[in-house]
């Protein structure tokens, strides 16, 4: 969120809208637990815990602290690399698993559903403001899906974070 207030501040931008309906949440609280012990010791969670997730976005989080450099660390994780890494560890686990009662499935599912509904939610915040400018701050695990919903809406165009950024 203090990412997101300075730059709309900076980018002049007058009003914030809560986009995000956490509409997955329900799956977490009643299968989450389940769905874990699903994964326990299969070659998918290894492979999980081998990704850039968790051999390198930790020291990444503690070097950009260390250093005050949180921006840096904003441009890594708005990046292609992690993007790809990050859909195909967390979201492409679930559909490689195929666990019996399809809670993999299920949870991968909802996952789509809730980034479809922040991506109407965006496009309601903005249907009155045709041209103007719209910054979406969210967690990095929405951002391939929100590009590639946003990308396909008329009058949308997607703006890359490098963009608003600068150097």
């Amino acid at each position: 969120m203090t990412i997101g207030l300075a730059l709309a501040r900076r980018l002049g931008l007058q009003r914030v809208y809560a986009v995000d309906d956490q509409s997955d949440a329900f799956f977490q609280v009643t299968h989450g637990e389940k769905l874990m012990s699903q994964l326990q010791g299969s070659a998918e969670l290894q492979k999980l815990q081998e990704s850039i997730l968790f051999t390198e976005l930790p020291s990444r989080i503690a070097k950009s602290v260390e250093q005050d450099d949180l921006i840096g660390l904003y441009r890594w994780i708005n990046s292609a690399q992690y993007a790809g890494a990050d859909v195909d560890a967390q979201w492409h686990i679930f559909l490689r698993t195929r666990f019996p009662g399809g809670l993999d499935r299920a949870r991968s599912a909802l996952w789509e559903g809730r980034n479809l509904a922040i991506a109407a939610n965006i496009r309601r915040a903005t249907a009155f403001a045709p041209g103007q400018r719209a910054l979406v701050v969210l967690g990095a695990s929405h951002r391939p899906f929100l590009e590639a919903y946003l990308s396909r809406l008329m009058d949308v165009d997607v703006v890359d974070p490098e963009e608003v950024l600068g150097h």
